[in-house]
């Protein structure tokens, strides 16, 4: 058997053709011995330096900012300045979690909610592609922490204002749209208002229903009464604000001037310094009470009158 394997040839291995057993194959030379990677330097980050003027010190600016005007740098410190959209792309978690997190800080005017005032059902169902973002922004408007805020918190004409800038992202144009919720309110109640905004054909050709509502009111837009415009400053308030704690009681925010028909007042905008004083920088030296500065003399003065010591004298 093994004779009759003598006539086969063998086949290439690895481009490489066997040496046969009576070859001698050519001592190879012995590899260079491989010389250890010689360590770099590793850099140490040198400490951000402050820069001082004039005995002040200077606020670090990003170069972009630098060149906005104040009231861009206000409307650009929203959250809801990114327009957040779901793809419904079940690999891109990242997806799901800006809309959510976007949609709550819209829906619920910046407010900080703890994890037991979440709708982690409607969470879970935006995450598996079940519902749309219009669904969940609905789950969310319809929740009993939005209705603990802005329904039972205020009156009717707050908590329409409200819905408006929390759910179509603009300020009401007129008292009459006013109106028109209040009769929403009194003939269907609290979920009617709800279903009122979202079904709207302006919230559908604005927002569709894969895209977290936004503000709209910092921008003139086309067809839109400049009223709008300025209203929308009276509503919107600071990017660092909260409706949770903006609105008190019985005092709505634009009723004088949406009964009047006039334009809302544009509050006063304040940027950040682009200095301050270094004495704001230095350590205060801590104030000691003289109760305690007298109680610590008088046991100091008992311990060396134990050892034999000299009074204090001063």
């Amino acid at each position: 058997m093994l004779k009759g394997l003598s006539g086969l040839k063998l086949p290439v291995l690895n481009g490489k053709k066997p040496t046969k057993a009576n070859e001698v194959s050519e001592p190879k030379a012995a590899p260079a011995p491989v010389q250890p990677p010689t360590p770099k330097a590793v850099s140490t980050p040198e400490p951000a330096t402050t820069q001082t003027m004039d005995g002040r010190i200077l606020v670090p600016i990003a170069p972009e900012d630098k060149a906005k005007t104040l009231p861009t740098k206000y409307r650009d410190a929203f959250a809801g300045n990114v327009v957040a959209e779901y793809t419904r792309d079940s690999l891109s978690q990242g997806n799901a979690d800006l809309v959510i997190a976007t949609a709550y800080k819209q829906v619920f005017g910046n407010a900080h909610l703890m994890d037991t005032e979440r709708c982690p059902i409607a969470e879970s169902k935006v995450r598996r592609g079940e519902i749309s973002v219009l669904e969940f922004v609905r789950a969310l408007a319809k929740s009993d922490r939005y209705r603990a805020l802005f329904w039972e918190k205020h009156p009717n004409v707050t908590a329409i204002e409200l819905n408006f800038k929390h759910l179509l992202g603009r300020a009401p144009k007129n008292y009459a749209e006013i109106s028109e919720h209040i009769q929403i309110i009194d003939e269907g109640g609290f979920e009617a208002e709800i279903d009122s905004y979202l079904d709207s054909d302006e919230y559908f050709q604005t927002f569709g229903d894969m895209y977290v509502p936004y503000p709209r009111g910092y921008n003139t837009q086309p067809g839109v009464d400049n009223l709008g415009f300025t209203r929308s400053f009276s509503l919107f308030g600071a990017a660092c604000g909260s409706d949770k704690t903006r609105f008190g009681g019985d005092n709505p925010g634009l009723k004088p001037n949406l009964l009047s028909e006039g334009p809302g007042e544009i509050p006063p905008l304040s940027g950040v310094q682009e200095s301050y004083s270094a004495e704001l920088a230095k350590t205060p030296i801590p104030r000691i009470p003289k109760e305690i500065y007298s109680i610590a003399r008088e046991l100091l003065g008992e311990m060396r009158a134990k050892k034999g010591l000299a009074p204090l004298t001063y």
